[in-house]
């Protein structure tokens, strides 16, 4: 048996070596396009300030926090123990793309813990929520519209969440990077 290992050694060590290194290049290339389409460079965007992103400014310009138990929360129909986040973040389209449209966007409420994300919630728009929209908003990033507009989400949250809230606002085509506007 050890004639056989004198024998086929290099070939043995050139293998230990080699196929390692090629299921780690491997995957390594595939792990870095594979995490190109996931949120994880945030643009932070404190409280107040305008940002541009994606082909569009976006600033925050209202939050309303109800709460649970409150009239409007119960009108709401809003679950026991919950409150209701409401973002209106002011949407200003650039130059449109190739197609002739503004950009299409995600929109997720991150609950912090300084730069630590605690929860993500989604958006509640299309729940069985009774909220009163604003009529001049929208509810989702409107592509058609090439003007200025509304753009009003709704989050339903544990009214244990704290105030340490930011919009996370994601474009396919800029990701990994996403934008954070600081409520």
């Amino acid at each position: 048996m050890s004639l056989w290992w004198r024998r086929n050694g290099i070939a043995i060590a050139a293998i230990a070596v080699l196929l390692p290194s090629t299921i780690f290049i491997t995957f390594s290339n595939e792990i870095g396009d594979y995490r190109k389409n996931f949120a994880t460079e945030a643009v932070v965007v404190e409280t107040g300030d305008t940002a541009d992103y994606g082909g569009a400014e976006w600033s925050i310009i209202n939050t309303e926090r109800i709460l649970a138990g409150s009239a409007k929360a119960i009108e709401s129909e809003l679950p026991a123990g919950a409150d209701l986040i409401v973002v209106t973040t002011l949407v200003t389209p650039g130059e449109p793309d190739e197609d002739g449209e503004s950009p299409l966007c995600t929109v997720y409420l991150d609950e912090l813990d300084g730069n630590a994300v605690l929860r993500t919630f989604s958006d509640a728009t299309y729940d069985a929520i009774e909220h009163d929209r604003n009529p001049t908003a929208v509810s989702s990033c409107d592509q058609e519209n090439l003007d200025p507009y509304r753009l009003e989400s709704i989050f339903v949250v544990p009214s244990g969440a704290t105030d340490a809230l930011a919009l996370k606002l994601e474009v396919f085509d800029e990701l990994p990077r996403f934008l954070q506007l600081t409520l």
